[in-house]
């Protein structure tokens, strides 16, 4: 899940930069994990808290992280499951999980009303396309027509209908191609998981895909690691979950 970002240790205020990777470890999400640092960095360097939040037909998660000596660990937690919960009771009862929300951030006596939302990887498509090499204004200006999504994708509905993130890779200039993430999120889904986080009372500034959270998450943790993030060979995540 999209874990929350606190308070960092000290009553002092001071900017705090966003993560950067190791260029060892420079890989296919890099641009992605980048943007969502620098979020993450525009509220820790106002000091303002971020409660972490994600729903899932089944049940509904809280946590908050608290840094000290440039290590976060987790501070408040709280866990409900949703009765006979299904993807059909989400969209049609939006109030049971609303009611659970508001009763995790009372167990787990969350204060901030930020909140950061873990997206379903469902209600993603997340696509590497080649294309053309372009300059990025050039790209720009084939994205404000349409033209560019609709002549690389085939989505399964109308292109108005998705929130699009999209972010160069690499530049291949020996072969004229260059690599684009695509992740595109449906505007229903996305305004359905923020009408719920809105309604239990606080304000989304934050939405990142599940994977993608999970993933940042753990880049963070090994960045301020360096006996981590020197080590050679892959790297594992283990997930407890219910689904």
């Amino acid at each position: 899940m999209v874990f929350g970002i606190g308070k960092k240790g000290g009553k002092a205020k001071k900017e705090i930069k966003a993560p950067t990777r190791s260029k060892r470890r420079k890989g296919l999400f890099a641009p992605f994990s980048q943007y969502f640092f620098n979020l993450i960095s525009k509220y820790s360097a106002s000091q303002e808290e971020v409660v972490g939040i994600e729903v899932t037909p089944t049940s509904v998660k809280v946590a908050q992280l608290n840094e000290q000596h440039d290590r976060w660990s987790l501070t408040k937690f709280s866990y409900r499951n949703v009765e006979n919960g299904n993807e059909e009771l989400l969209r049609t009862n939006p109030e049971i999980y609303v009611e659970q929300i508001q009763t995790a951030l009372q167990i787990a006596k969350i204060e901030t009303v930020n909140a950061a939302i873990a997206l379903p990887v469902s209600s993603a498509i997340i696509r590497v396309l080649q294309m053309p090499i372009m300059t990025d204004e050039e790209m720009n200006n084939a994205i404000a027509t349409d033209s560019l999504w609709e002549n690389l994708t085939q989505l399964p509905d109308a292109l108005e209908n998705y929130s699009i993130f999209h972010q160069v890779i690499k530049r291949h200039t020996e072969r004229n191609i260059m690599d684009v993430l695509f992740v595109a999120s449906k505007i229903d889904d996305v305004n359905l998981y923020a009408d719920l986080v809105r309604q239990a009372g606080l304000i989304p500034v934050i939405v990142d895909v599940r994977c993608f959270a999970l993933r940042n998450a753990f880049e963070a943790q090994i960045l301020n690691q360096p006996r981590i993030a020197s080590q050679q060979g892959p790297l594992a995540i283990l997930e407890f979950s219910d689904n």
